[in-house]
């Protein structure tokens, strides 16, 4: 039988892990697809999606901070 670690987190870490740090994203709810394929959670299926975003937030701050860089003053 296999455990899962993400189940042992209760639900303000689950939220922080899933939404802000997005590691749910990255591992967990995709297994979940190979692991429980008779009970697939609708968020394994959004996984690319929500990746998709992600990187566009992360991007578009990266940039913010590009274009306001002025040197390390040396």
């Amino acid at each position: 039988m296999h455990v899962i670690q993400y189940q042992f987190f209760n639900g303000i870490l689950k939220w922080f892990f899933t939404l802000i740090i997005p590691i749910g994203f990255i591992a967990y709810y995709p297994s979940l697809i190979f692991l429980t394929p008779e009970n697939i959670p609708i968020l394994s299926y959004c996984t690319a999606i929500i990746g998709i975003i992600f990187f566009y937030i992360s991007y578009k701050i990266w940039m913010k901070g590009a274009v306001a860089y002025d040197g390390t003053g040396s």
